[in-house]
């Protein structure tokens, strides 16, 4: 390829049209720019115009929003840009904002929704252990004298604890066993408590937490988390559904305003 020279260009006007004369005649246009001040700096007096260059933060949110979108490549995608856009910075940010914060509402409720499936899923692991308990267990947090508690120790552990269980103030039922833990419940009166509940802490008794939403025996609680499950899981299905039209409904938009944004760098690059 042979070496074109290079002509120096003075190009003089308002300020106003910097932007309109730039996309017109140089962006795009095989134009190569380059900063003067390489050439001329000798030159007294010749500075850089003082403009800010907030578009490369904006790109980068753009890249971010066109992720969850599922646009891959977004500066592939071949959408003409219309140029009657003309959107400055801060037209850019507001319109990137209002889709910043749909999609943030869409994660919030998604990150609700696994939260509350992974709370419902340990619930149920729990009350597995307890199905064969034919009562109702909310009766064992209305016990006036008495306190009740369930959880876990490992086997070693318990084995310890028989050698003394009978000098406890405590009734010990013990209800599952895997390879390495022993689930249990025990009983003490509310004025031992604190000396039982300190012996089992000290056994590496891990209490377990029933909550007082679900009501029932084991087996009835275990409909019911099923059936709470059943609501989340359609509730979230719907979210999805919800997500994928919003995404292909704002496609276009997106990379819109992600041609736009580059244009408006490229320009403020010649400032």
């Amino acid at each position: 390829m042979a070496i074109m020279k290079m002509k120096f260009i003075s190009i003089v006007g308002r300020i106003d049209y910097f932007e309109e004369f730039a996309l017109k005649y140089i962006i795009n246009s095989g134009i190569e720019p380059v900063d003067a001040l390489i050439k001329l700096e000798n030159v007294k007096g010749l500075s850089h115009y003082p403009a800010e260059e907030p578009y490369s933060d904006l790109i980068k949110k753009i890249a971010s929003l066109a992720e969850f979108m599922g646009i891959k490549k977004i500066e592939t995608e071949d959408i003409e840009l219309p140029v009657d856009l003309n959107y400055d910075a801060k037209q850019l940010k507001d319109e990137i904002s209002l889709i910043e914060n749909e999609i943030r509402s869409f994660n919030e409720a998604k990150e609700k929704y696994e939260d509350d499936i992974k709370q419902y899923y340990h619930i149920q692991k729990n009350f597995e252990l307890l199905k064969d308990l034919n009562i109702d267990l909310n009766s064992f947090f209305n016990f006036e004298f008495i306190k009740f508690r369930f959880g876990k120790m490992p086997k070693r552990s318990y084995r310890q604890l028989q050698l003394y269980v009978d000098e406890l103030n405590a009734i010990v039922y013990p209800v599952s066993q895997d390879e390495d833990f022993v689930w249990l419940m025990y009983f003490t009166p509310s004025v031992y408590h604190e000396k039982v509940d300190s012996i089992f802490s000290s056994l590496y008794f891990e209490r377990v937490r029933l909550p007082a939403e679900f009501t029932g025996t084991p087996k009835e609680v275990l409909n019911q988390i099923k059936e709470k499950l059943d609501i989340i899981h359609n509730e979230q299905n719907v979210l999805e559904k919800k997500i994928k039209m919003f995404s292909q409904a704002s496609k276009e938009t997106i990379i819109k305003l992600y041609k736009e944004t580059i244009r408006n760098k490229k320009i403020c690059r010649m400032y």
